[in-house]
């Protein structure tokens, strides 16, 4: 969430005080003591100045007899979504939603180990599952939520880092719809079913009451510290969706049938420039066919970026050079299939419930409206809000907080303000900017992945940076663009920061989508696109990108040559400020200047010149004439730009 805004909006202090409204709060620090925000320190002692009475809006700002303290003023009653308590005898403000010692009504408090949610005691699952219904589960292993609750994989799949595989990874067993390592899983010690007693361990496939001395004792398993990708260097270190534990540190592996060619996933077999082996580039006029340089392919075969490919069965070029597969797709005899479960219905590359899905009801790509769900494929209105929600003609609004109905349905608070307690307040917000990047992501280097995250660095928020991609015509498959870019994003934890995904997969969507909780909007490399241009999502959007960059948003561009990405952009009143030019070749027209910057913060860390990974090519401004920036086909530096709002 952006920095500025969240002081203003005050959108999260619900969800905060489940975490800190009665418990006592932490003070850490070896500099002296202090408390976690939004709490202050007064003494000794952290307090909540939004409801603490005696101390409200700042310490010793103490309420007079019969007024509670909301949202760090004095007044004579709670603000809505609150309950007035009693609490040693002072009227205190409390949410019942997600207060534990307030949960549902005032002093009802949740047992241990568990948590208050939309004002019920549930259970608070451990660290590493995640409540789905009444069960704490392991999104990264169970088959019916599989990456996230209610994912079920299909007949015959199982759920392997959080993702449906067909088969279970070397080294891991099928039981029952999970890939477990039988010689440490207490649950399937040695062979599936084999439950050991709850004092005992699971290791080297035996229950036993202690870990055998090269294993560690990680509760009720014994781990290899060094391998096991769950417990890796340490008890609960579990690695990532690609990573495998090597010697006790997460390292980042290819897909089967790839090399690792300096932190890029290589196909040895095509690559032009890894041919048979890294660096190991083909002349000129050669391509790169089965690991050899050569000068025509063999009989069969079809050259496609330098490499020779089958166009029947290659998921690259499947039918033609330019025809990728996407997702879950296979190529088969030259065109991209997918297979989906009975009931549901392929569209674009996704298996989708036409009866219940609110982005495809009743027929691929036909979306309900806001705040509309899908049932038996027909788009209706909810008829009931949740609580703290009223309903505005088709749509529930929290009046509180939404700048289009703040107050009163229908009372739009429009550019440049807020909604902040039913009122419309003016914002004092640094503007944001749009970075293009002339890469598709497809492969990546370090200075590939410090590029895009010193562009979401960009950013104003200095806390977790939430990006919202939109993928509705990207390659959304494990190996591609999109995947790829999220982990580039990951990468900034280096840097002691934090990044946290949403998709997009439909453009009608964005209104929904863009909201105060984004900080960075990416477009990534369009793979298919359904028209020539992108001209009337471009209109669509632009209004809603504009109030995005206007509240301190950063938009990422990603694009290669041919790409139509960029195109989302082309508008007057998002290309209408200065546009510097950050790398690459020679920039020409709208006052642009020419040669690459070595202090802008966007190139910090990366290496000068910036290379391409694949092809060159050109951005042009709307007109089609008129070259707005331009990499010559023999250059071996990058686009990017950055365009500053006026």
């Amino acid at each position: 969430m952006r920095t500025l805004l969240i002081r203003l909006l005050g959108t999260l202090f619900i969800l905060a005080l489940a975490a800190c409204g009665d418990d006592a709060p932490g003070i850490v620090g070896d500099a002296g003591p202090s408390c976690d925000d939004p709490l202050l320190l007064c003494g000794s002692t952290c307090v909540d100045p939004r409801f603490d009475p005696a101390n409200c809006g700042a310490c010793g700002a103490a309420c007079g007899d019969g007024l509670v303290c909301a949202m760090g003023a004095c007044a004579a009653s709670c603000p809505a979504g609150f309950d007035e308590c009693i609490e040693d005898d002072v009227p205190v403000c409390r949410n019942t939603s997600t207060d534990r010692r307030n949960c549902g009504g005032c002093g009802t408090i949740c047992r241990n180990g568990e948590v208050c949610t939309g004002g019920s005691c549930a259970i608070e699952c451990q660290p590493g599952q995640t409540l789905c219904g009444d069960r704490c589960v392991d999104l990264m292993r169970e088959s019916d939520n599989c990456g996230a609750c209610g994912t079920v994989c299909g007949a015959g799949a199982l759920c392997e880092a959080g993702a449906c595989v067909p088969n279970c990874p070397s080294g891991l067993t099928a039981c029952g719809g999970q890939c477990v390592d039988v010689l440490q899983d207490p649950a399937n010690c040695g062979a599936c079913g084999t439950l050991c007693a709850g004092n005992q361990v699971c290791g080297a496939g035996a229950c036993n009451d202690f870990c055998p001395a090269d294993l560690t004792d990680c509760g009720t398993l014994c781990a290899d510290l060094d391998t096991d990708r769950f417990n890796c260097g340490g008890c609960g270190i579990t690695c990532a969706a690609g990573e495998l534990c090597e010697e006790g540190v997460c390292n980042f592996i290819c897909p089967e049938g790839l090399a690792d060619c300096d932190g890029t996933c290589i196909d040895f077999q095509t690559d032009r420039f890894n041919c048979g082996g890294c660096g190991t580039a083909c002349g000129s006029g050669e391509v790169c066919d089965r690991g050899l340089c050569t000068t025509t392919c063999t009989p069969g075969l079809t050259a496609c970026e330098g490499g020779c490919f089958d166009l029947t069965t290659s998921e690259l070029h499947c039918g033609r050079c330019t025809g990728r597969c996407l997702g879950d797709e296979t190529c088969e005899l030259g065109i991209c299939e997918l297979d989906c479960p009975m009931g549901e219905t392929n569209c674009d590359g996704s298996c989708v419930d036409l009866t219940s899905s609110a982005t495809n009801c009743g027929l691929c790509g036909a979306a309900c409206g806001e705040r509309q769900i899908c049932v038996d494929s027909r788009c209706a209105i909810s008829e009931t809000c949740p609580t703290g929600f009223t309903l505005c003609t088709d749509e529930c609004a929290d009046l509180r907080f939404d700048p289009d109905n703040c107050g009163a349905c229908g009372n739009a608070c429009g550019r440049g303000a807020a909604c902040v307690d039913s009122v419309c307040e003016a914002l004092d917000i640094v503007p944001g900017q749009i970075v293009g990047i002339g890469h598709d992501y497809f492969a990546r280097n370090a200075s590939a992945d410090r590029l895009l995250v010193n562009a979401a660095l960009q950013s104003p928020e200095t806390g977790t940076i939430d990006i919202l991609i939109y993928d509705e015509f990207s390659d959304t498959s494990a190996t591609g663009e999109v995947a790829n870019m999220e982990t580039a994003f990951q990468t900034m934890s280096a840097l002691g920061r934090t990044a946290r995904f949403t998709r997009l997969s439909n453009s009608a969507l964005l209104a929904s989508s863009l909201t105060p909780a984004i900080d960075v909007f990416v477009l990534p490399e369009v793979e298919r696109f359904p028209t020539p241009n992108a001209g009337p999502i471009a209109i669509a959007w632009e209004p809603l990108l504009r109030d995005f960059i206007d509240a301190g948003g950063i938009i990422i561009v990603a694009f290669r040559s041919g790409d139509t990405s960029w195109r989302f952009i082309n508008r007057p009143t998002l290309l209408a400020g200065t546009i510097s030019n950050l790398g690459g070749s020679s920039l020409a027209s709208r006052s642009l200047a020419a040669g690459a910057s070595t202090t802008d913060p966007v190139l910090t860390g990366g290496t000068l010149p910036y290379s391409w990974l694949n092809a060159t090519g050109s951005i042009r401004n709307a007109t089609g004439q008129e070259n707005l920036v331009v990499d010559s086909s023999t250059s071996t530096n990058a686009i990017v730009f950055r365009v500053e709002p006026p």
